[in-house]
């Protein structure tokens, strides 16, 4: 079994930019560069715990647990209690 901890605040993955390049004659597309150091900094992480890891044969089970922390939204209790924010249907 791989086991993986990515720690940090997670980035998804942009999408690539696609135009004519008039220097090569032709449609490219370039990657943004926060996708590219994401995944390098996953790469390495990788790298630097499974060491001299070779390429698995056949097919893989992948199973992903993803915890996210986020912090409680500003202003909410206060919202609440003010009656703003209510978890109720009213009648006019």
């Amino acid at each position: 079994m791989i086991y993986l901890v990515i720690p940090g605040e997670p980035c998804g993955k942009l999408r690539a930019r696609t135009f004519y390049d008039r220097r090569v004659g032709r449609v490219v597309s370039k990657t943004p560069e926060k996708t590219k150091n994401y995944e390098t900094f996953i790469r390495e992480l990788f790298a630097a715990k499974y060491t001299g890891f070779l390429p698995l044969a056949g097919a893989v089970r992948l199973r992903l647990n993803i915890y996210l922390f986020h912090a409680p939204l500003h202003g909410w209790p206060a919202a609440e209690e003010s009656g703003e924010i209510r978890n109720e249907q009213t009648e006019v």
